[in-house]
């Protein structure tokens, strides 16, 4: 039996949250990216882009002010291009485009970068706690 065009696209929707897509998106870039913040009349843009050659990684928060019989919303976004093609997007952690490709190992390898960042901070916190917690007796460490 043939699947139908709404069963393809709920395992493709299926296949992006097994891989974790929103997940290493988001984490590239906010931890690789540039921080970057536009204001106007009725919103607030804000939040992180990462671009490495073909790669474009962005997170993106929307805050929309009440105006009028608008209520406002707010609105959480995430998308990945790579070629100048849009390869991925989610809003409000709801995937709405995936196409699957060579363009998930370049994440992958910047999700290692950011991965191996974490892991470090980790590893030195225990090391800063103490000497945060020796600097209010006096001591240094």
């Amino acid at each position: 039996m043939t699947k139908t065009l709404e069963e393809k696209i709920e395992e493709r929707i299926q296949q992006a949250m097994d891989r974790n897509i929103i997940g290493k998106a988001g984490a590239v870039a906010e931890g690789l990216g540039s921080p970057f913040k536009l204001e106007n009349e009725d919103a607030i843009e804000q939040g992180y882009c990462y671009d490495k050659g073909s790669l474009k990684v962005k997170k993106l928060n929307v805050t929309a002010f009440a105006k009028y019989d608008f209520s406002g919303r707010n609105l959480v976004s995430t998308s990945v291009q790579f070629g100048g093609e849009v390869k991925f997007y989610a809003e409000d952690d709801k995937i709405e485009a995936y196409i699957p490709g060579d363009w998930e190992k370049e994440l992958d390898k910047s999700y290692k970068v950011v991965s191996a960042q974490a892991e470090k901070r980790a590893e030195n916190y225990p090391l800063r706690e103490l000497r945060e917690r020796a600097a209010k007796f006096g001591l240094k460490y």
